[in-house]
């Protein structure tokens, strides 16, 4: 038995073409080569670049150490990198940085993310939007 349409089925069959179609959009969209994927880019470099610049500084390892990555297509990571070795003191900032953050006032990542992230975030939108709206603007 072959059921008939109704016109509420096709609407609601249109609703979802629609939906599929916003979403396939979306999610190409979050590729780390289009447009969203750029703009978790920016943002993860300048979250990196942030926490670079107020990172406690003793000899600059700590500082130098920082570095960031896509994880997914809009995901990115900031990160302290394992392999770097402080040439000076000696160590690896990626042991010594998580314990120079536990003193008080020297807790540059959750400052970075709790208090400056809006900022970074706002600005970096800002450069993307004027970026990727003007090209497109007749």
């Amino acid at each position: 038995m072959v059921k008939r349409l109704t016109d509420s089925d096709a609407v609601i069959i249109e609703g979802l073409q629609q939906a599929q179609s916003a979403l396939r959009v979306l999610f190409y969209a979050a590729l780390p080569e289009h447009s969203l994927g750029r703009l978790v880019q920016m943002v993860t470099l300048q979250a990196s670049i942030h926490m670079s610049r107020i990172a406690p500084y003793l000899t600059g390892t700590l500082r130098a150490a920082h570095r960031e990555r896509m994880l997914e297509a809009a995901l990115g990571e900031v990160f302290i990198d394992p392999t770097v070795i402080n040439p000076i003191l000696g160590g690896r900032p990626v042991e010594y940085g998580a314990m120079v953050h536990q003193v008080p006032g020297k807790d540059w990542m959750r400052r970075t993310a709790d208090e400056d992230s809006r900022a970074i975030v706002n600005e970096a939108t800002e450069y993307w939007l004027q970026r990727e709206v003007s090209w497109r603007m007749p």
